[in-house]
């Protein structure tokens, strides 16, 4: 399967940008189906949301994601991979660590580039903690230019 040039360069700067974020703990990401079913990445996805690395993994994506929200988790799972359309939204995920922790994220949503059978999805997170702290560091930053 041939891709375009610029389809090639739009896809490695799209991974390049991940690949950053994740790096600088900005933000976290897991690769999952239409179903919820991940495919790679959500050990480290739990453990950037504050899971412990011992912590027993769902079978399932939509397994961590709070019940209340898991309806409107699989209708962006859906969407996204029937139009191709990014969507971003506030979701909350539940990690199983005692005692539970609800941790409230900002979520953008992709299409993957991957070759897989079934549509993929690159699920990113950026909990609302760490949107606080980039805002500060952000102004911080325009402080320091002026």
């Amino acid at each position: 399967m041939n891709q375009h040039p610029e389809e090639r360069n739009h896809f490695s700067l799209e991974a390049g940008i991940i690949e950053l974020l994740e790096k600088s703990g900005i933000m976290g990401s897991v690769s999952v189906d239409a179903n919820g079913e991940y495919s790679d990445g959500l050990g480290s996805f739990i453990q950037f949301l504050g899971g412990m690395p011992t912590e027993l993994y769902p079978s399932r994506f939509l397994d961590i994601v709070y019940i209340v929200d898991r309806p409107k988790c699989s209708e962006i799972l859906k969407h996204v991979a029937t139009t191709g359309e990014l969507i971003q939204d506030n979701l909350r995920f539940e990690l199983c660590i005692n005692p539970k922790k609800l941790v409230n994220c900002n979520v953008i949503v992709i299409p993957a580039k991957l070759h897989h059978p079934s549509p993929h999805i690159r699920f990113l997170a950026l909990p609302e903690k760490k949107k606080h702290e980039i805002s500060s560091r952000d102004l911080q930053n325009h402080k320091l230019l002026n």
